[in-house]
This record gives C-alpha cells, structure tokens and sequence, in this order.
C-alpha cells in the first residue's frame, strides 16, 4: 500500500487518486503526497449488489464487477458499471481549489454526467472532468470501458413447460403500462395480456410506466430492481418466471433536451447498437444484454419484445423513423441512433434469447389501418405512438401468436373471447335554442368479432347515422366481418321545444354484449350498453334581477379565500369552494416570464396580478401521460378524486344561468391541464362539459380564460335545486410530479333571478 501511495505522489496533475475509505488505504503512515493539489478524492455513492453478493449492477459475468469502478496505474478511474449507483463525487478537499467557487464541466457529456462534482457514467469511452476556479484547473481522466459478456442459456425451456404456475412480468414503457378509464382509451400492451394466457398464469404489469427507455428502467428506483426481488423470490419457492422487455420510443430522447428525463433517475438516452464514437458501452444493445443476463442469473427467462411502430407514414408505408430506426442525427450528435429493433434483435441472438418482432408486425397492421383510413381505431387521436384498448389487443394478439408460432409456452396461451367495445358511455349536448343542430359521434370498434350485427338505436329527440352528411334515422346497423376494425356512429340533437331530452342511446349486438373498453364504464343493462344523451332546448327568459355569484379563490392580502361574494346581496346564496383531493398553495402572480439571476421578468406585467394556487394533497401528482382527469380513476393501485366544486343552491327563486367563467392556468410547468363541468344533479351525475381543454397550457405561468360561450346558457336552476360547477386539474406526465400548481381565480356565474 506504501509503494502504491509513493507511485502516486509523481503523478501529474491530471491524475486521480480514489479514497477507498478501506484501513490502510486513507492515512497510513506515509504522507509523501501532503499538500498535493492533483490528488482526486473520490467518495462512491451507495452501491447496487447483484444475484451472488457482488457489489456490481451491469449484469457482466466476465468483468470484474466486484466493485463499481478501478484504478489504472496512471490514476485513470474506470467505472466497471454503467449506472447512477456507480456514481462518484469528487472531493476537492486537499487540492487547491478546496474552499473555493467550483465550476465542473466534462469534455463529452455523452460519456460522463458531472453535476457538482458528483461523475456519473452513461457511455463507453474516456472523458476528461475538469474543475475549474478561474483560471485553475484540475483535470481528471474518467473511462468506462466496453462489455466482454459470454453468452448464456434459459435456466429452463418454454417449448416443454407445461402444467406448471407461471409468473410473468412485463417490463415496457407508456405502450406496455396499464391506464385507468379516460375518455382517450388508451390501454396498454401489459394490461390486457392477462386475456391471452391461461389460468395458470399471472401476469404482473405493474412495474411498467411510461417514459421509461433501457437505461432509465435500470437506473429508477421500483423498476428493475423491483424486478430483481420478485425474480429472487421466485426462484426461492420455486415458482417459474418469464420477463417481457420491451423498449425503443424512450431511448431516442435526446441528451439535454426537454425530454431528456433528467433527475434522480439520470438520463433515459441511448444509441441503438454502437455509440458516436464506435462504443457499445451504453447502448440499446449493452442494456438489452444486462436484462437478458441478469434475469437468466435470478432463473427467469427473458423475452425481448421489439418496439410498436409510430403511426409516421411516407407514401403509405410506415417511416423508418416509425420503424424505431433513427437514420439522422439528433441536433449535437454526430450520427444517426441506429436501428433500434435491430439492436435488440442482435442481443437476443447473441445470447439466443427469444425475440418477438413487434415492430415489423405493427408496421403491417399500421399500414393496413392507414389504408383503411382508421388509424383512430388503432391510434389514440392525435398521437402517433399510443396505442387504443383496440391496438392493445391487436398488440397482445400479435406477440402471443408469434410466440405459439415459434413452439414457446403454448400450453399455456389462449384466444381471447372477441369484443364489440364503444368509446363513450355520455354524449353530452348541452342547451341550445330550439331548431338549431348539435352533431356528437362516438366509435364502435371491433376485436374478433366476426359474425353478427351491431344495431345502434337512437331515443326520441336524436337521431344517427354512419356518416356525418348521410340520412339520420332512428337506428342504423353494422355487419361484423372480419374486414371490420370499427365504425363511427354521428348522433344529432335538435330540440323542437323548451325542455330537457335526457335519455340512452342502446347498443347491442347479436351474441355479444358490448363494451366500454377502457373509457369511463357507463351502464350495460342485460346485454344492451347504454350511452346516456343529454341534451335540452333553451326556454327564452324575460325580466327578472341580473344576478352574479364570483369565487375571487383570494383576499385582499393575496391569500386564499374560501368564500364567495354575490351582487346584489341577500338574492342568492352560495357555498364556500370545496376542494377534493387538493390543498390550497401559497398565491403567486400569473403570467409568462423569463428568469434571469432569479430574477422574473413578466411578458405583460398589467396581467401579472396574484392568483391562487392548488396542489394535489400530497405534493405529488401520479403519472398522466393523457393528462386526464382525476375523477375516480385508478392509478398504479390507488384511485384518485381531484376537483374544486362550487355550488349555488337556489331557494325562494329560479335561478337562470346564462354564462360560467374562470381564469385557469398553470404554476411550475406547462403541463398542466383541466376540464370542467356543471351539472344540477346532487351526485354529479352525467354533467355537461364546459369547454375542456384537452391541451391545457403549453408554459409555466400561462393561463386561459374558460367560458361557456357567447350564446346564454339560459339554464334553469329551479327553487330546491343546486347549480354544481367542478374543476378537474390534472397534470399530464409519464412519471410521477412535483412542485406543480394550479392557477384559478375569479369563478365567476352569471344570470337572472325570477
């Protein structure tokens, strides 16, 4: 230990010298390097140990992983696992620049993350760390070296398995998650797997979640060793477990971007097969191999799962950028990702892993709907990459029967029963004026229903048809084939008089009972589905006392503030806001700004006023990747109930509301959302939207008017009854927020009394 100390006492001032903080390693007598400025100290974060004890995370059974890093003779540190748990912080104590202001940069960001002294590897490659105070330096060599794996085997075989209880995880991003009802119906790959296995399986998509590429699922707390206990508790009872991966959208992130996935789990980028520089350490490859090895060494058996294409079309065949194959290079980079499905592919074959080509069979099955014209059947609206409670299947469909096709688990993989699923259990209208027209539609989707008819019925006052400018009539009809992916039903409301048209559209289907997919459930009755219509013709009102009830949501003092003012006074009452599943935050000012030295500089100071703030109760919102709202939807095991109410309840006079508005907007990200709805039911039951807006607002401090329209409402809340305004704010994120607010003031209900 003398003799290696004295090695380093010559070293130049590039070097690095790692305090193990093992005896006889940080003091000794020996003080030869006292007062040296060039020595690196290098703390090691807590470290991640593998299957046999080994301190170690990269999934290599020929390196020498007992530690996460190693020290050359030249006083190189080389890190032997690419992971935040082989992160190092540097310390400076004992240098020349302890004490002082330290400004930290690496060389190539690409290779090493450096983030106040603390060095995190990401890549293959070596890279300089400087330190730097003024014009002092110190220089410090940091190299991650590449894999040299040996290839493995299945601990057992899926081609003979048979009889045995069966354990399966699936481990993927937004297109493997599950996802509570929305009116999107977006349904994950994970989540309906379980119908294509027998009773014998369970199958365990909880780990899944969205914006998780390869190296973020590893590096994130929950995710892959999550995996690792429910794989060594298996393997101690004896219990079989196969492990789905499927990665590829999140990888093509860009380093630094907006997307990049920066925090506590690191980075979420990677290249496809080799680096800019020619490495593999890092890649799509390097992590695919890590799962593939580690999930053999805990006795489970990996199937990789090539990525679902992007609905990206060029001259109606999928684009090579949709196929997961990145042929540009990203703004910084120096080439192309490289072929994503290709990479996994590669790994699987190395190790003889068993592989499913999901990408090429969606690129088939994308193509076929793009010619069809129905993407939307496959695709969520407006969104090229996620799939419906249809895609799902047809996903899940895709991936089994490939498997079977290739001899694996075959006694245990079964046909689903075939749906007819409609993406809507209300249709709400709202009020108009008799004689003027309303046109909502909803869509009839089919998975494997062959044979049969679906029959649409419309209720008196509505009327349907299949195509928009085509003839409404009471009923219109689909034959099932197996050309048919699904259909759209237009539904017209056109009040001839002044009172409410409350009533159910049925849907049935010669054998089969249909059903909601994964949009909000509404009412099945036998085997008809029910979609509730509501809808009413506007009663013209004359005289009366204008009247207004304003929720300010703060005080004079820029507080919140619970209560209401109502003008003229002693008209009409109304309650104090009532906030479920949300905590009023400190009131900030409202508005677009820039930010410099800490510093905000607001685009137009006039309307910078302070407006109050909420937060979810907790601090934390839960993942949203549709950013839809928290009402009554289950998210990763727990249900959620997120609004503000406002109510007016009317005694010793009607109450005619003629208009309903607010300021709503968002507080430390552009990501928030909202809907918002009335109703005079007592328990909320199918309420008219007021104007949702699906994409929220695009800046942190923006905010938006919300109305019901220029036309009056001339909604009659009767003598008895209650007016109920709710306001669902939701913030949309694959991952689980905190520090963002909402913004609401100045709710405001206008009308007259009579």
């Amino acid at each position: 230990m003398k003799k290696l100390k004295k090695m380093f006492s010559v070293l130049a001032a590039t070097t690095m010298l790692l305090a193990l903080g093992l005896a006889g390693c940080s003091d000794g007598s020996d003080d030869s390097n006292a007062g040296r400025s060039d020595i690196l100290h290098m703390q090691n974060a807590p470290q991640q140990t593998n299957q046999n004890g080994n301190q170690t995370g990269n999934g290599n059974e020929n390196q020498n992983t007992n530690t996460p890093y190693s020290i050359e003779k030249d006083g190189t540190i080389v890190f032997n696992a690419i992971e935040n748990a082989a992160a190092y912080t540097i310390d400076l104590a004992g240098t020349s620049l302890a004490g002082k202001t330290v400004t930290w940069s690496v060389d190539n960001e690409f290779i090493c993350l450096v983030e106040n002294g603390k060095v995190t590897p990401l890549s293959g490659g070596t890279a300089k760390v400087t330190a730097a105070s003024g014009d002092e330096k110190l220089v410090y060599t940091c190299k991650v070296p590449e894999p040299n794996r040996a290839a493995t085997k299945d601990p057992f075989d899926l081609k003979t398995l048979s009889g045995e209880d069966l354990y399966v995880i699936m481990c993927g991003d937004s297109i493997m998650r599950d996802y509570g009802a929305a009116a999107t119906d977006q349904c994950g790959l994970g989540q309906v797997m379980k119908f294509f296995f027998n009773n014998k399986v369970t199958v365990d998509n909880s780990i899944s979640n969205g914006g998780r590429s390869t190296r973020y699922f590893w590096n994130e707390t929950g995710r892959w060793d999550k995996v690792q206990e429910i794989l060594k508790a298996n393997k101690a009872a004896g219990k079989k477990t196969v492990v789905f991966f499927s990665f590829g959208h999140n990888d093509q992130r860009s380093l630094n971007g907006s997307d990049a996935n920066v925090g506590t789990a690191g980075k979420s980028f990677t290249f496809a097969e080799t680096n800019q520089n020619g490495t593999v350490a890092g890649t799509h490859y390097d992590f695919m191999e890590r799962y593939i090895i580690g999930t053999r060494e805990l006795g489970g058996v990996p199937i990789c799962v090539s990525p679902f294409v992007r609905s990206d079309f060029s001259n109606g065949s999928v684009s090579e950028k949709g196929k997961h194959n990145m042929e540009t290079a990203l703004a910084g980079e120096s080439k192309g990702r490289g072929n994503y499905p290709v990479a996994m592919k590669a790994a699987a074959t190395k190790h003889n892993a068993i592989f499913v080509d999901m990408t090429g069979m969606s690129e088939q099955w994308a193509e076929a709907l793009n010619t069809a014209g129905k993407i939307k059947y496959g695709y969520i609206e407006s969104d090229n990459t996620h799939e419906t409670t249809l895609g799902a299947l047809r996903l899940a469909e895709m991936v089994t029967g490939n498997l079977k096709a290739q001899g694996y688990l075959t006694g245990y993989i079964t046909t689903p029963n075939p749906r007819i699923m409609v993406n809507a259990s209300a249709l709400a209208f709202g009020r108009l004026n008799p004689g003027v027209t309303k046109t909502l539609s909803c869509k009839i989707s089919s998975f494997n229903a062959t044979t049969g008819t679906v029959t649409v019925k419309a209720p008196a006052g509505y009327a349907v048809s299949r195509s928009v400018d085509g003839t409404y009539t009471e009923t219109v009809t689909i034959d099932c084939s197996e050309n048919l992916i699904g259909e759209e039903v237009f539904v017209k409301f056109s009040p001839t008089e002044a009172k409410e048209y409350n009533a159910n559209i049925e849907v049935t289907h010669t054998t089969l009972t249909p059903d909601f997919g994964n949009t909000p459930a509404g009412t099945i009755s036998g085997t008809t589905l029910l979609i509730a219509l509501t809808g009413a013709g506007k009663a013209k009102v004359s005289g009366g006392e204008a009247a207004k009830v304003v929720w300010p949501m703060i005080d004079s003092s820029n507080k919140f503030l619970e209560d209401p003012t109502v003008t003229p006074e002693g008209t009409l009452t109304a309650n104090k806001v009532k906030l479920v599943g949300l905590t009023a935050a400190s009131s900030d000012k409202r508005g677009t700004f820039t930010k410099v030295d800490n510093v905000k500089t607001y685009d137009n100071p006039a309307e910078a006023v302070y407006t109050a703030r909420v937060c979810i109760e907790g601090g934390k919102w839960p993942v949203n990747d549709a950013g839809a709202a928290l009402n009554n939807i289950e998210i990763d095991g727990k249900t959620y109930n997120v609004y503000l109410e406002y109510a007016i309840p009317v005694a010793g006079c009607d109450f005619t509301v003629n208009k309903i508005t607010m300021l709503c907007g968002s507080s430390g990200s552009g990501n928030m959302k909202w809907s918002v709805y009335y109703s005079t039911d007592s328990e909320f039951k199918n309420p008219t939207p007021i104007g949702a807006i699906p994409d929220g607002v695009s800046k942190n401090g923006e905010y938006k008017t919300l109305t019901t329209g220029d036309e009056d409402l001339a909604l009659t809340v009767s003598s008895g009854e209650t007016l109920y305004v709710r306001v669902y704010p939701a913030f949309k994120s694959t991952k689980d927020e905190t520090g963002r607010n909402f913004f609401i003031g100045d709710v405001t209900v206008t009308g007259v009394t009579n």
